[in-house]
């Protein structure tokens, strides 16, 4: 545990010789072991004590550390004390009110100004006097609770448990939300990517219809065996276009962006264009999909 008295210097609190206390001390039989370690699951939380009174500064990182905290960082000056919050990102300050010079009020504008765009600052006021006013002034500068004087070490720990509580699950909640942005970003790119590459295959079906040179037609002649004679022929696509590739790999990407029909459609009429070529007694036969038919 660590302090920081009236300057940014750090330095041990010792337990010795410590000043009289502005702390109600219980007694042995009026504390349970689990009170004592109610704050051991957030032992690497970071907490800053600000107040210019020394005896309340040891009073609470006493019974901090005996809650189970170890990470504790004390200021009796109020600019001191800004600037460990913006060095640590604090999740919790106990902050006095009634200090001289930049009094607690002072220093809760401050860290409204410097919170950025979180707006979070967990702090928890000490104060004395809890007339309406002081409480209302104070937590509409931004505190999230407040503790009075003298101190009762089980309430301290109590409402420093609630705001730890609060802040991990403020931290919890920003991370999800972080992650939900990144997986929302993940997805609309993955959507861009999709939608370019539907572009693209549109596009490239659009210049196939547009142009006539782009689909050719060959013609497989249908036998009769007994007869030896050739009694029809069935129409087959051929595409003059880029990429060069088989025919059911065009109207699969056709059908694929909805322009499988026109594509069937051009190739239909393809071939109707050339029926006068067949003998009278032969049949065409062309090939289409369902979709076209319904």
């Amino acid at each position: 545990i660590h302090t920081t008295l009236g300057s940014s210097d750090w330095s041990a609190v010792s337990t010795a010789n410590r000043p009289k206390l502005a702390i109600r001390l219980l007694f042995a039989h009026e504390t349970q072991a689990h009170d004592r370690e109610m704050l051991e699951r957030f032992a690497n939380a970071r907490v800053i004590v600000v107040d210019d009174n020394p005896a309340n500064v040891a009073a609470l990182v006493s019974v901090l550390g005996d809650a189970g905290l170890r990470n504790i960082a004390c200021a009796t000056n109020p600019r001191a004390g800004l600037d460990l919050a913006s060095v640590t990102d604090p999740d919790v300050i106990l902050l006095d009110l009634h200090m001289p010079g930049l009094d607690g009020y002072g220093v809760l504008e401050e860290l409204a100004a410097t919170s950025g765009e979180n707006g979070h600052f967990p702090v928890v006021v000490v104060m004395g006097e809890t007339t309406p006013d002081t409480l209302h002034r104070a937590l509409s500068l931004g505190a999230r609770d407040f503790i009075a004087t003298p101190l009762d070490p089980v309430e301290v720990v109590l409402r420093v448990r609630n705001m730890l509580e609060n802040r991990f699950l403020h931290s919890a909640l920003q991370d999800q939300n972080f992650a939900l942005h990144d997986e929302l970003d993940e997805m609309k790119e993955d959507d861009d990517r999709v939608q370019r590459e539907q572009h693209r295959h549109v596009e490239r079906i659009e210049r196939v219809l547009a142009r006539d040179s782009a689909l050719a037609m060959v013609f497989q002649p249908i036998v009769d065996l007994t007869e030896r004679s050739i009694v029809g022929v069935e129409a087959l696509s051929r595409f003059v276009a880029e990429p060069m590739r088989s025919p059911d790999l065009w109207f699969e990407e056709a059908a694929s962006v909805g322009l499988g029909p026109a594509l069937e459609m051009k190739a239909v009429s393809a071939a109707l264009a050339q029926a006068a070529r067949l003998p009278d007694e032969a049949f065409l036969a062309v090939n289409v999909s369902p979709e076209l038919l319904l």
